[in-house]
């Protein structure tokens, strides 16, 4: 279920851009204080990464009926609570406060994965 970037616009010109390396040979460049979830919850900046930094890892699947009554909606694991939740039930809350706040349809929404170690940090 690999994402696509939609939606994209010009946040700066002329940026400084960086390349972090992670385990799986994978690179994201993105701009030295760009954040990203560690394993523990909190936040740190691109740029401060190092090579010991685990980051939060971000685990999908597709619903079933057995497991959660509606077969094809997308989860994610919730690592604070522990437990699966439908993608849309956080986009709602995201993007509309509750999802019980919600009349009629969702946006679309797109993620992608994050592997959990940096095996590296490039700069260009």
């Amino acid at each position: 279920m690999p994402g696509k970037a939609h939606s994209l616009s010009l946040t700066r010109k002329s940026a400084k851009i960086i390349e972090v390396e992670l385990d799986n040979g994978e690179k994201i460049r993105c701009t030295p204080d760009h954040p990203f979830m560690l394993r523990d919850g909190t936040y740190k900046e691109a740029g401060k990464l190092n090579a010991a930094d685990s980051l939060m890892p971000l685990y999908r699947k597709l619903s079933t009926v057995e497991e959660h009554g509606r077969n094809g909606y997308e989860m994610y694991f919730d690592n604070a609570a522990n437990r699966w939740l439908f993608t849309h039930w956080r986009v709602a809350e995201t993007v509309y406060g509750t999802k019980r706040d919600i009349k009629g349809g969702l946006p679309a929404v797109i993620m992608s994965t994050t592997r959990t170690l940096i095996s590296a940090i490039i700069v260009r």
